[in-house]
Parts: structure tokens; sequence; C-alpha cells
């Protein structure tokens, strides 16, 4: 009796979570679209059940704070060659961009001027 009850219990509790999820993913929707980043699917388009569990959908008031642009074929980030945390404010990166471009020279100082013109504080 007892193999037999542990068996039940499990079978039962499976269940339950089986059921939880598939219940969690049907309430999630499909994904939409309109994303922007998203392409036309091709006909017959199917979402598959784990492709709406691992889908994550950024909301559309997220912004990135990486000012990306591209030196001698190498793309940088903005903030990192100033030295600051993404997102800093104008004077933070005037300053910073002061203090590296008086040791800085040659492609140092085009690196710096580079970064400060991509973020549009020049």
């Amino acid at each position: 009796m007892g193999a037999s009850f542990f068996l039940i219990l499990n079978g039962i509790i499976l269940f339950v979570l089986l059921s939880r999820i598939v219940s969690f993913a049907l309430s999630r929707g499909r994904p939409t679209l309109n994303d922007q980043n998203s392409q036309k699917p091709a006909n017959n388009f199917k979402v598959e059940f784990f492709d709406v569990l691992s889908r994550t959908d950024s909301s559309p008031r997220e912004k990135s704070l990486n000012c990306l642009f591209e030196f001698d074929g190498i793309t940088r980030d903005a903030y990192e060659v100033l030295g600051v945390p993404a997102g800093a404010p104008k004077d933070v990166c005037q300053g910073a961009y002061r203090d590296l471009s008086r040791t800085g020279k040659g492609d140092t100082k085009r690196l710096l001027d580079s970064a400060i013109k991509a973020l549009g504080f020049s």
C-alpha cells in the first residue's frame, strides 16, 4: 500500500504542476507581431508552447542607456570610453572628457572627441 500511495500522490502533484504551467502560458497570450524587432511570419505561423514561455517582452517605456558609436571600425560605448556610468548627465560626461583629454594624445584624443560627439554634448 505504501508504494502505490506514493505513486498516486506523485501523479497528482505532477498533474497540478503541469496544469499550472499550461494555464500560465495560456494566460500570457500569444506574442504580438507589432513589435519593432519582429518580422512578419510566414503563412500558417504557429506559436509553440515553449516559445510563449521563453519570450521576454520589454516594455515600450524602456530605453537603452548605451550610446554606441564606431571608431576605427570598432563599435564602442561612449559612456565606457569616458569612464562614467551609462546615462550619466551632461556635466559629468563633459567633466570626464576634460579630465581625460588633458592627458590623451593622438588616437586617444580622437576617440574621446568621437565619444562626446556621439553623446551630442559637443
